[in-house]
């Protein structure tokens, strides 16, 4: 007698089961996130897609460059990799003031600075990349 009643019951919750599993899956808003960031933040599309990807769903066009003027500290100088770290001020109209490596055109632009230098560069933006196009030493005093 005490099986015809929890029989029913068990019946029904195994039935939604089914319905609270579906109701559970949603597409994650994980990409949406990162893409507002990177709007917001005026940070290079390429740093936020997904591995493997190699174009950006918005930024410059293909086969424009866009440039921006900076100011820093040179805190680390990788020329075998082409890599620079500099702590550098907000960089008007594309990112905050913040630390960052950030890959040289040549690495021949690294050539006589080191760390602790206070330097003035060029950052240059194309659709795939962000690289410092020129770079110099700002004078002492």
């Amino acid at each position: 007698m005490r099986h015809r009643r929890i029989l029913p019951i068990l019946l029904a919750s195994l039935a939604s089961i089914p319905v609270l599993a579906l109701t559970g899956c949603r597409k994650s808003s994980e990409p949406q996130r990162a893409q507002d960031l990177a709007k917001s933040a005026k940070a290079p599309a390429y740093a936020t897609l997904p591995a493997g990807s190699s174009k950006p769903e918005s930024g410059p066009e293909r086969g424009t460059v866009t440039t921006y003027r900076g100011e820093g500290q040179i805190l680390r100088v990788d020329s075998a990799q082409g890599r620079v770290t500099i702590a550098h001020k907000e960089i008007i109209g594309f990112m905050a003031a913040m630390t960052m490596t950030f890959r040289v055109k040549d690495s021949k632009l690294l050539d006589g600075v080191k760390p602790g230098d206070r330097v003035e560069f060029t950052l240059a933006e194309t659709a795939q990349s962000v690289t410092i196009s020129s770079i110099r030493r700002k004078p002492t005093g």
